[in-house]
């Protein structure tokens, strides 16, 4: 028996399978085997009919391929396969004309995947590098009462002492916290501060500096002794001594862990605020605001409140995060941080908002509304519509559009209204 010759190699085309099947005179073993050849050759025949019928019906989708497909049909059923070599040229045969016929008169493009892959890959690394330099944000540490008390000792007892004097910003907020006056902010004739209530109790004098100190003086007699006479001093003694005491501060100077003031009838006073200082740079404060009634201590609202009165601002204007300033940080390992609030922030920028006293209440009806609109986007007439009058989708696929329209020019057709 001859050799099979093809082009490709391993690969039977139909016009060499055709011819040699036709030209060479088969074995006699072969010819034993006529009737086994014939119900395999029929079944082949069929299976690649089918798969034939298949890719014309895809090819006239295309408008393009009908005069090869009878072509293909034709050598198909001129064919007949030795027994051995039936399913690889069966195989070949699928591959041949399911890609060779199917993809012919389609123009292709090269692309390269990979170096695709690796343009973007350096192209962001350098950007991210690029933006790292200058646009990164400090791995600040967290801000506890522990730190403002090393820091800042002079600065940790005049807060304390505002908390003590009532006279702190807490102390005269109002609801959710007491029933003070000092923040109260309405949307036209309505406080939902008022309509909320005092959620969160909170007597500043008894949280931040006589139950801290009840604690400790429960195993140090000088501390009990301040505390005890404070205590039976009576209200008018106590606010003698303290406003005694306050002016001393604004001659205050920190020294080793400790507050130094000159001298006056301050009472028990200094031993107070003292001890209450050693409290605050051992670290021990901070675990006595986070005491709850639940298993997890994780509620920051006593801490937080202490720090807003002075440390918080202080650190802020450092990084421009006031509410004057335009400033967001966006805290390294704490994600996403600050960053998500810049929505919010944003608004205490510009009119009304930045000039009015109620600027925490329209800050959060307007945020409500701009969210509500977020979500009910999909299902609100017209605004649903939105993307397709905009036309993004176009931009992006204007290549294919501008295939669309060229094939209705081609047919003669005006191109209908792209969707």
């Amino acid at each position: 028996m001859g050799a099979w010759k093809t082009s490709h190699p391993g690969v039977l085309l139909p016009s060499e399978i055709s011819a040699d099947c036709h030209g060479q005179r088969r074995p006699a073993g072969t010819l034993g085997q006529h009737g086994q050849h014939q119900r395999l050759n029929h079944r082949i025949r069929g299976a690649l009919w089918v798969f034939t019928s298949a890719s014309t019906h895809l090819q006239q989708a295309h408008g393009q391929r009908g005069q090869q497909t009878q072509q293909t049909d034709q050598a198909i059923n001129r064919l007949q396969l030795p027994l051995l070599n039936a399913t690889p040229a069966f195989q070949a045969l699928v591959i041949v004309l399911d890609q060779a016929s199917y993809y012919r008169g389609l123009r292709m493009i090269p692309y390269d995947l990979i170096r695709e892959g690796l343009i973007a890959l350096v192209a962001v690394f350098v950007l991210v590098v690029a933006f790292a330099g200058f646009l990164s944000s400090p791995d600040e540490p967290p801000l506890t009462l522990q730190q403002y008390a090393q820091q800042n000792p002079v600065g940790f007892v005049t807060t304390a002492m505002k908390e003590l004097t009532g006279t702190s910003v807490i102390a005269q907020y109002w609801p959710p916290y007491n029933q003070g006056t000092g923040s109260v902010q309405f949307i036209g004739p309505l406080s939902l501060q008022q309509v909320a209530g005092v959620t969160i109790p909170i007597d500043p004098a008894h949280v931040y500096v006589l139950d801290p100190l009840a604690v400790a003086a429960q195993t140090d007699p000088q501390v009990a002794t301040a505390l005890q006479t404070f205590t039976q001093g009576g209200s008018k003694q106590q606010a003698a001594w303290e406003d005694t005491y306050t002016q001393a501060l604004s001659k205050a100077t920190g020294s080793n862990g400790h507050v130094v003031v000159p001298q006056g009838d301050e009472g028990p006073i200094p031993a107070m605020m003292d001890h209450l200082l050693a409290l605050g740079t051992s670290g021990a404060l901070d675990g006595l605001l986070l005491r709850s009634g639940g298993f997890y201590q994780n509620d920051f609202t006593k801490p937080l409140l202490f720090l807003s009165e002075d440390a918080l601002p202080t650190k802020a204007a450092q990084f421009n995060l006031l509410g004057s300033q335009w400033g967001v940080m966006n805290e390294t390992g704490n994600y996403p941080g600050q960053a998500w609030l810049w929505l919010y922030t944003f608004w205490y920028q510009v009119p009304p908002y930045n000039t009015s006293t109620n600027a925490d209440a329209l800050v959060l009806v307007t945020m409500g509304i701009l969210t509500a609109l977020l979500v009910l986007f999909p299902f609100l007439p017209y605004l649903n519509r939105l993307p397709y009058y905009l036309g993004v989708h176009r931009l992006i696929w204007r290549e294919y559009y501008h295939d669309v329209r060229a094939e209705h020019r081609s047919e003669g057709a005006s191109p209908g209204p792209a969707t």
